[in-house]
């Protein structure tokens, strides 16, 4: 647990609450010196009141901590990623398709400079299809 990163969060709540430190210890019923301690002392201290910090803030622990909500639905994530392969997927297919007809293209015009440069005429079947 980064202690550095939870204080700036709980900070940044604060502040975006507009709320001051001594209101924060007030609804917490603690005196201010003891928000005090939360905000820049040990990290047993914020451990000890995260449950009312993440109520009073509206948040969860896990943001208090984070900084950020996780996705509780893990289901529509797997759907999301999922849906990424599927799109990689139809790509790489495409592209795959493009270099293999670059490919024939590429021996077409290699018969093509061979036949004119040797003078015989060799069968036109060798040609891929357009």
């Amino acid at each position: 647990m980064d202690e550095k990163a939870i204080r700036k969060n709980l900070i940044q709540l604060r502040i975006s609450k507009k709320l001051s430190k001594t209101e924060v210890a007030d609804r917490l019923e603690i005196d201010r010196c003891t928000y005090g301690k939360i905000e820049n002392g040990p990290s047993f201290i914020i451990n000890k009141y995260m449950p009312k910090l993440a109520k009073l803030f509206g948040v969860s622990e896990e943001y208090l901590i984070l900084g950020y909500e996780p996705s509780r639905d893990a289901a529509s994530q797997i759907a999301m990623l999922q849906s990424r392969i599927d799109a990689m997927e139809t790509q790489i297919k495409a592209l795959q398709e493009s270099l293999e007809a670059y490919k024939k293209s590429n021996q077409d015009k290699d018969y093509i400079i061979s036949v004119m440069r040797s003078g015989t005429q060799r069968p036109a079947t060798r040609l891929s299809d357009p």
